[in-house]
């Protein structure tokens, strides 16, 4: 066996080390170690993120995040190689062997959007101290079957946990504002909101002061400088929140509540 290469060196011995086998049939091992980080240098700046899926991201400051639609790229080739695995006998060589191509792929996907996220919100974190985003309900939108496979490919949920822990560890604050902040719809460069700006409405004009918007960068800036609209702010010197009860113990005093009532009514 050949010996290990490390990239560097660690400054505590691991607690754990965990072996996984992935489907493709590579193997991997995770090491649980006491580190310290340090924390990154303060820039000053702040930023509003906004999320979607013609573009990955737009920033507050103008900047637009491509989407690199990992899976759309390689959909083709994942059908082709689904199709060829559906027409081969279950548990045969030749069934492992296509199992293991269309795995091999799928995990390739995975790798690059994987990547792609972890280089952005890393630039995120090293450029701005405070970094604002949205309280989106990703497992809502994956129910729109229309844009489950869309917003899936991006994402979304992937890098809200990353910039979590991210600004957390170094040091930074992720403020989140609340879902239902009419970012898109406010105006902000006066404030106005508009009732009603359908999807597929990009640009828009404000009837009030006659500013022009780029949807996805005007709601960029309302959310970084939003103020007073359910926003928690995490990481840095915040205070971090109280992790909720687990649905199971909420679940279990519901029971309990309905059986006591039951009783009383008897």
């Amino acid at each position: 066996m050949g010996g290990c290469q490390w990239s560097r060196e660690f400054q505590s011995k691991p607690t754990t080390v965990t072996i996984i086998k992935e489907p493709s049939g590579r193997y991997f091992v995770t090491l649980c170690l006491d580190e310290v980080v340090e924390k990154l240098p303060k820039t000053g700046k702040t930023a509003g993120v906004d999320l979607g899926v013609s573009r990955l991201a737009t920033l507050s400051n103008g900047e637009r995040i491509a989407n690199p639609k990992n899976l759309g790229g390689n959909l083709s080739k994942l059908v082709r190689l689904q199709r060829v695995l559906a027409r081969r006998k279950k548990g045969s060589g030749r069934w492992q062997r296509q199992r293991i191509k269309v795995a091999r792929l799928h995990e390739h996907i995975g790798n690059c959007r994987t990547d792609y996220l972890h280089k952005f919100t890393t630039d995120l974190v090293r450029r701005f101290d405070i970094i604002g985003i949205e309280d989106l309900n990703v497992r809502g939108m994956v129910a729109n079957h229309y844009l489950a496979r869309a917003i899936s490919d991006a994402g979304m949920g992937m890098f809200r946990s990353m910039l979590t822990y991210k600004c957390e560890r170094y040091g930074k604050i992720e403020k989140v504002v609340d879902r239902f902040f009419p970012s898109s719809k406010m105006c902000s460069a006066c404030g106005h909101v508009v009732e009603s700006l359908p999807l597929d409405v990009r640009e828009w004009d404000c009837s009030k002061c006659g500013a022009h918007h780029d949807r996805d960068e005007n709601a960029a800036k309302n959310i970084e400088t939003a103020e007073g609209h359910s926003v928690t702010a995490r990481g840095g010197e915040v205070r971090r929140l109280r992790a909720s009860a687990p649905r199971r113990t909420l679940r279990r005093n519901v029971n309990r509540l309905e059986s006591i009532c039951a009783f009383v009514h008897k």
